[in-house]
């Protein structure tokens, strides 16, 4: 059995998650033993302690990322993008995602839909439906001036959405990202979003 390095760890865990199972698979077998199998990528995602949760924010991870650049200062930015509508079960979280997860007080419930009922899940797939966009937060350090290297943008949270928000949801999560970066010693400096003209 072939011994991989970690940058090439590193490359076949971006080129799966990037490329997709097929085109991961069309490389791999017409490159004989130069990738990792399938089971082998796979059992690297899972025991990978960088797991995205649907919408619980990462702000411990944050801090620990941009202290590693030696930064305490950021911008945060919101985007929303179309997604393939899918339900999933999160084996991590021990909860389905791909719904839209509901607001309390501009910020998304995390692990919101967990339950061991097939019935309660057909009513969350009759009643709620499946998100049609995806939600993500993201962070840009703002490196100090005698630094050359920009650290790339750190994924502060994700979540399923159907865009039904008002200004008001908005300011109140960027308040909360405001407050726990405060707490993990990290200043966020601004914010962006983008949205349609109806919110604001």
């Amino acid at each position: 059995m072939p011994r991989y390095d970690d940058k090439l760890k590193s490359f076949a865990i971006c080129l799966y998650i990037l490329g997709g199972k097929t085109t991961y698979e069309f490389v791999r077998l017409n490159l004989p033993g130069s990738l990792l199998n399938l089971t082998t990528i796979h059992s690297l995602i899972q025991n990978n302690d960088d797991n995205v949760t649907e919408g619980k924010f990462r702000f411990n991870k944050m801090a620990k990322y941009l202290n590693s650049f030696g930064v305490q200062h950021a911008y945060c930015a919101e985007d929303c993008t179309g997604v393939v509508r899918r339900i999933k079960y999160d084996t991590h979280a021990n909860s389905f995602i791909g719904f839209s997860t509901p607001l309390s007080g501009g910020v998304p419930s995390p692990c919101h839909f967990k339950t061991d009922s097939i019935s309660e899940l057909k009513l969350w797939m009759d009643k709620n439906g499946q998100a049609p966009l995806l939600n993500i937060h993201c962070v840009q350090a703002i490196p100090p001036p005698n630094q050359t290297v920009v650290p790339p943008s750190f994924v502060l949270a994700g979540y399923g959405t159907s865009s039904k928000y008002t200004s008001l949801d908005i300011l109140r999560r960027w308040l909360f990202i405001h407050k726990n970066s405060i707490e993990q010693n990290v200043r966020i400096l601004g914010f962006s979003t983008a949205i349609g003209l109806g919110i604001f």
